[in-house]
């Protein structure tokens, strides 16, 4: 049962809405194709496409950062070009201060452009790590991640992973798939 468990974690596959887990190896970084946009730019360095430029460079200082000013509620968005089935989102957070600006941060996958869409997780760890969080499947053209207060908000990386379907998992676990996955 244990070995289950960590299979179903490790493919991106959890009990409950934010819940931790594993970015999936080799599935594709949805977020590198996107259009993003954030609610203000802490200065000319610090655009929100730092956020999917593929360094998890987390020192501000390198340039690898998205940054918002102090913003009511800041964000950031990113646009797929279509609906997709998100499986995983990982943020590395900025290494060299200030990690606890994340915290009570709320990630949204949904379809809507506005800050309406379903919550995905809340950023409880803030550690200056990269954190990855399970949306088990949920759909959505739009990742948000908001601030619900008011704050800077730094993010130096955003991945973006597909669903990993129930079928990509060995035919002995299938058979006891929890019926919230088909």
């Amino acid at each position: 049962m244990m070995s289950l468990l960590f299979l179903l974690v490790a493919v991106g596959v959890s009990a409950g809405v934010a819940q931790p887990c594993v970015a999936p190896i080799g599935v594709r970084n949805l977020a590198k194709y996107g259009k993003v946009s954030q609610s203000s730019s802490y200065s000319a360095t610090s655009h929100p496409q730092l956020a999917i430029d593929g360094n998890k460079d987390s020192i501000y200082s390198q340039g690898s950062c998205a940054h918002t000013k102090k913003d009511n509620k800041p964000w950031w968005r990113l646009e797929m070009d279509t609906s997709e089935s998100i499986g995983a989102i990982s943020i590395t957070n900025r290494k060299d201060c200030c990690q606890e600006r994340l915290k009570g941060a709320l990630i949204t996958v949904g379809d809507s452009p506005n800050h309406d869409n379903p919550v995905c997780a809340e950023i409880t760890d803030v550690t200056p790590n990269t954190i990855t969080v399970c949306c088990n499947g949920m759909t959505g053209r739009f990742v948000t991640v908001i601030k619900p207060s008011s704050d800077y908000m730094t993010l130096c990386e955003v991945q973006v992973f597909r669903y990993i379907k129930q079928e990509s998992l060995p035919r002995e676990e299938e058979e006891i798939k929890p019926e919230s996955y088909e």
